[in-house]
């Protein structure tokens, strides 16, 4: 890790990600993820990379780049960002200051408690409070596989009467953006091709 990561910078919390993705401190999907999503937050900024983290109102920011945003995601895009960017921000500055920062792993609720050697269910919700105890002490060591949205939806005006929905990838390339606007300009009909403009070609040519 660099010494950019002790600052509290915008550059400092993306170096302290991929560190945590890096060495597993953090799952690094969860790790990528919080990363691109403050990015994009901290965009905002008139110098993203410097900015003092440990300054920031992150309400405030965060309302802001809901509004500049309105028209490019959807309502669930937008509050997936907002959380991921708070959740990075907290544990970056608890990281900070010699504090807990990791974030808390899912337990899988289908899985059954495998710990106590009995092979039983998950105790059903009348357990006692001494059974549930027991269940989450003895959860097995291996990290609960946690999950988190690669495609991000956007909201792209087509036309003056026309918003599509496309879902891209979080940590979309360059070269992921060449193969799409490739096959996108594949599908487009040229205007010789428009049924529309030949027939009124047809009646020019005719009335002449």
């Amino acid at each position: 890790m660099s010494e950019s990561a002790a600052e509290g910078t915008g550059a400092g919390l993306q170096d302290f990600l991929a560190w945590a993705g890096r060495t597993g401190e953090m799952n690094p999907t969860t790790a990528e993820a919080w990363a691109v999503a403050c990015r994009r937050v901290l965009a905002l900024e008139d110098d993203p990379e410097n900015v003092d983290l440990r300054q920031v109102d992150v309400d405030t920011l965060l309302s802001r780049f809901e509004n500049l945003n309105r028209t490019k995601f959807t309502s669930s895009s937008m509050k997936t960002y907002q959380s991921r960017f708070r959740a990075a921000v907290t544990a970056y500055l608890a990281w900070l200051a010699n504090e807990p920062w990791k974030p808390a792993k899912r337990l899988s609720r289908k899985k059954s408690d495998s710990g106590n050697g009995s092979g039983a269910a998950t105790p059903a919700s009348g357990a006692t409070e001494k059974s549930t105890t027991h269940a989450a002490v003895s959860t097995p060591k291996q990290p609960a596989h946690e999950t988190a949205p690669r495609l991000v939806t956007y909201q792209v005006p087509l036309r003056p009467d026309l918003m599509i929905s496309i879902s891209l990838p979080v940590d979309l390339n360059e070269a992921d953006a060449a193969r799409i606007s490739a096959f996108v300009s594949s599908l487009a009909f040229t205007v010789s091709h428009s049924p529309t403009m030949s027939a009124s070609s047809g009646l020019r040519t005719d009335g002449g």
